[in-house]
C-alpha cells in the first residue's frame, strides 16, 4: 500500500463488524414460549416498571433518553419484575428475609427461628412511627 490509497483486498480496520443475527428457522431449536399473563397483571407490572424507570432519573435526564432505549429498559424491568417476583412465594408475617426463613412466636411473645450452634435469630422490636409526623425526633 502506498500513500493514502486503501488496499481493496484488506479489511477496513474502522468498519464496524456486524453482530451475528439470530437464526429464525433452525429446524430443531425450540425457544421458550411466552408465559401466559393475565392482562390486568401485565398492566400492573408495566405501571410498576414505568414508575421504577421514571423514579430513577431527573426530569431533565428523562427528556434526553432516546424513546427506543426507554421502551427497551421499561420492558426489561417489567419482565424482571414478573419472573423474579413470580418465582418467590409471598412470605408469611414476621418472615426473616436475612436468612430466608419463617419465624415462630415464642411464649415470651418474641418472633424468631433457630440458627446453627443453638443460637436464635430474634425479630428486632421496632417502635411504631408517631401518629403526628411533627412528633418525630430530629436528626440533629
Amino acid at each position: 500500500m502506498t500513500g493514502n490509497k486503501r488496499d481493496p483486498h484488506q479489511p477496513d480496520a474502522e468498519a464496524p463488524i456486524p453482530a451475528p443475527r439470530p437464526v429464525t428457522d433452525s429446524g430443531r431449536f425450540k425457544g421458550s414460549s411466552f408465559p401466559p399473563v393475565e392482562g390486568i397483571v401485565q398492566g400492573h407490572l408495566e405501571k410498576l416498571a414505568m414508575d421504577w424507570f421514571t423514579a430513577s432519573f431527573t426530569p431533565a435526564e428523562l427528556r434526553q433518553i432516546p424513546h427506543n432505549i426507554a421502551l427497551h429498559t421499561i420492558r426489561l424491568l417489567r419482565d424482571e419484575l414478573f419472573h423474579d417476583l413470580k418465582s418467590l412465594s409471598i412470605a408469611p408475617t414476621h418472615y426473616c428475609y436475612e436468612h430466608e426463613m419463617s419465624r415462630a412466636r415464642a411464649k415470651s411473645g418474641n418472633w424468631g427461628h433457630p440458627l446453627e450452634g443453638g443460637q436464635w435469630c430474634i425479630e428486632p422490636k421496632v417502635p411504631p412511627p408517631p401518629a403526628d409526623p411533627d412528633d418525630r425526633p430530629s436528626d440533629e
